[in-house]
């Protein structure tokens, strides 16, 4: 009986290390400065794109959702508009696992590498305006971006 209890305890403990470790993402080598910073100018209360950096308008596509894909540490686009009542399709083309964070709100979705992940309407977790959405494994890297929710649906 004592033996079978060690067992099942020993079984449990290894899949739980197993699974914590899954959910660890790898150490990457941090690169001295970040390729783009998302902030504030002075004067204006909503992050910027830094210069050179282009805006796609998703807002005039018609389609329901809006994709953006994370590869070798940066999304694509790195800036974009959409409406409030555009989802977001989440593709991960990268071997690294990645996530989608929105400062300032609950946000935070990981997308394990060669995965999708859809969203609902972003109205409904991100308010209108002007937002940094970036990768909480890779920030330190440069990997984020901008995101403009418009008030219309």
């Amino acid at each position: 009986m004592l033996a079978s209890m060690a067992r099942t305890i020993i079984v449990v403990a290894l899949v739980l290390t197993a699974c914590a470790e899954e959910a660890t993402p790898p150490p990457q080598a941090e690169s001295p400065t970040p390729e783009a910073t998302f902030a504030p100018t002075e004067g204006s209360p909503s992050p910027t794109p830094p210069e050179g950096v282009e805006c796609v308008d998703a807002t005039a596509t018609g389609r329901p959702e809006v994709t953006i894909r994370l590869v070798d540490n940066e999304f694509v686009p790195a800036c974009l508009t959409v409406l409030g009542g555009q989802g977001l399709k989440l593709t991960n083309r990268g071997s690294a696992l990645h996530n989608f964070s929105a400062e300032g709100t609950d946000v935070a979705i990981d997308i394990p590498p060669g995965e999708t992940v859809r969203t609902e309407a972003i109205a409904g977790a991100v308010p209108s305006g002007a937002h940094v959405f970036f990768c909480e494994y890779h920030r330190s890297q440069g990997m984020e971006g901008l995101i403009t929710v418009s008030e219309a649906g």
